[in-house]
């Protein structure tokens, strides 16, 4: 049964006329109450969601990041409960009939924190202690890609952006953001991981590093630091960042730019009530809407299309009245409305989505 939420704030009246896009297929991630990692599936824009995998074959790794690359292909990084564990690469060429276990270099010794699926056979991952790695093959051969120039402390998201440059040669944007980092906490590569810097941001009292990036083209990227309710913006491929926007304090747990001048964004703002909030921002008007479909339920995965449309993955932790642990909303009215999208499972913490099509 499919339950429709007022939200708190208004269409962007300069948007209006942006209609909605079918979405069909997509992928979740979150994890289960042993830490093991659960994927979710749809291939019908959600209307009804299937459990994929054997995640027996995962116990003690929970479900970190998911990309979708096209109706048969995604690839999903697995973190490691325990002290010391590897993460571990899944990849999927058939829709998620199964999933495929890859192979990692040695040098991976974390958990594998971010994913980026470029296609069938490339993509970009990194572990939470910064080892970069890049498959050209499908996963067959993941390679680590050195950053001698740039030290990497606590990885927590990342984006790659393909492009041609001058020289009509497609080259791979890779942006990673270290939260340990201090304020040159963004890492940035603007030539497939032969070179790499450390970008900065904006000065800080409490010294916080990078925490999230959406990357929307080479030039324009946007980012949020650790515990701070500050977005940024570069348009100069990263060469200046500059605070945007504005919200309440703590992480922006995930963002997703759908075009040079405006992304959605969500955050948990810590209290009793365990609240998070849906944000929409137009550099525009410069104006911030904000969402608050349910509450006590932590939001921390999104993709959208455009101003229309966005969906948005989470969890609570409240259970006094028991309810549904995790919850995938989408809205394709700007925000106006969200549909509670009926589950599978119930005690599942979701914790991030992607789409075929979308922007994340």
């Amino acid at each position: 049964m499919f339950l429709i939420i007022h939200g708190c704030g208004d269409s962007n009246p300069n948007d209006a006329l942006e209609k909605p896009e079918t979405l069909q297929t997509g992928w979740v991630i979150g994890y289960d109450e042993n830490y093991t990692a659960v994927i979710l599936h749809t291939e019908n824009g959600g209307k009804k969601w299937v459990v994929q995998g054997d995640n027996t074959q995962w116990v003690g790794h929970n479900g970190n990041d998911i990309s979708a690359v096209d109706n048969e292909t995604a690839w999903a990084a697995l973190d490691a409960k325990s002290l010391n564990g590897i993460g571990k690469i899944l990849h999927t060429t058939d829709g998620g009939m199964t999933w495929i276990e890859q192979i990692l270099p040695n040098a991976v010794d974390s958990g594998i924190k971010g994913i980026k699926g470029l296609s069938r056979n490339e993509a970009w991952a990194v572990s939470l202690t910064g080892t970069i790695l890049h498959t050209m093959d499908g996963g067959k051969v993941w390679n680590v890609v050195d950053h001698p120039n740039v030290e990497i402390k606590e990885v927590n998201r990342m984006d790659v952006i393909s492009y041609a440059d001058t020289h009509s040669s497609i080259n791979n944007n890779i942006w990673i953001v270290d939260e340990k980092g201090g304020d040159f906490g963004m890492m940035h590569s603007l030539n497939n991981g032969d070179t790499w810097r450390a970008e900065h941001i904006e000065n800080s009292v409490s010294g916080s590093g990078a925490h999230m990036v959406s990357a929307y083209s080479s030039q324009v990227v946007w980012a949020a630091k650790w515990f701070d309710g500050n977005i940024y913006r570069t348009a100069d491929g990263g060469e200046s960042w500059e605070s945007v926007a504005q919200v309440g304090p703590n992480d922006i747990d995930d963002m997703c730019a759908y075009s040079a001048d405006a992304l959605w964004f969500v955050q948990y703002q810590s209290g009793y009530a365990q609240t998070g909030n849906i944000y929409h921002y137009h550099t525009e008007d410069e104006k911030v809407q904000q969402f608050t479909p349910i509450e006590q339920y932590k939001y921390e995965g999104l993709t959208c299309m455009n101003n229309q449309t966005a969906i948005v993955v989470g969890y609570t932790d409240v259970v006094d009245p028991p309810q549904q642990r995790g919850l995938i909303i989408i809205t394709n009215d700007g925000g106006k409305t969200w549909e509670n999208q009926p589950l599978p499972v119930d005690d599942v913490r979701l914790w991030k989505v992607s789409f075929v099509g979308m922007h994340r």
